[in-house]
């Protein structure tokens, strides 16, 4: 991939995540640093209670039923 794909690749990431709600990426990340100084169980624990807490937000939901709604209608490049 040349520069400008590149370029045009962060972009599209950076717009994309731009788009998350703020709750969730905070979450997350905090979650990610977390995870870095736990053992595996400690660090599995903790994805689950994010996950939980993630999954419980009700906007959640919608954006959930919206993706599944799309999954088999993308058409694939070939």
């Amino acid at each position: 991939m040349g520069e400008v794909g590149q370029a045009d690749a962060r972009l599209g990431r950076r717009r994309h995540l731009e788009r998350q709600n703020a709750e969730q990426m905070g979450t997350a990340k905090i979650a990610i640093e977390l995870a870095r100084d736990l053992g595996a169980p400690q660090a599995a624990s903790l994805e689950r209670l994010a996950n939980s807490a993630l999954m419980l937000d009700p906007g959640y939901h919608k954006v959930h039923a919206d993706y599944v709604a799309k999954i088999g209608g993308r058409k694939s490049e070939g």
